[in-house]
């Protein structure tokens, strides 16, 4: 089944010797197609729009405006790579693992992903982290 995502955060925690920032993305769309019998064949498209952000206070905002340059690069897209581990844990219930591409800025590196997921004939409610380059990424 296809279902598309009508409401989304996804916080991004960079990680300093000075101080953490964690910064919430809100404006989020996207569609993921799921099939409980074949959870294996998971596939995700996510897109952020990088202008919609909040980093917790006035100065982090204005200084994250700047270092994004979102009005040039506003949307990040997640796409799912591939399913690396998926199990079932009680009916309709999943966890598991996957490698997903970031695109953004002309970059597109590959992340690890580590998920669950609760999905019905009529919705899906997915979590997932993941964690690199000393900082870490949830999208609820």
């Amino acid at each position: 089944m296809r279902y598309k995502i009508q409401r989304g955060l996804v916080e991004v925690t960079a990680r300093s010797p000075a101080s953490d920032t964690t910064t919430k993305f809100s404006k989020v769309e996207g569609t993921i197609d799921f099939d409980p019998d074949a959870p294996w064949s998971a596939q995700v498209e996510i897109k952020v729009d990088m202008r919609v952000f909040d980093a917790g206070d006035t100065f982090k905002n204005w200084k994250l405006k700047g270092d994004l340059e979102a009005d040039a690069h506003p949307t990040a897209t997640l796409i799912l790579a591939r399913v690396d581990d998926v199990h079932e844990v009680t009916a309709g219930a999943f966890t598991g693992a996957a490698t997903g591409q970031i695109k953004w800025r002309d970059h597109a590196p590959f992340v690890k992903i580590k998920g669950k997921a609760t999905v019905d004939r009529r919705s899906v409610e997915a979590r997932a982290s993941s964690l690199s380059n000393g900082g870490s990424m949830r999208a609820v």
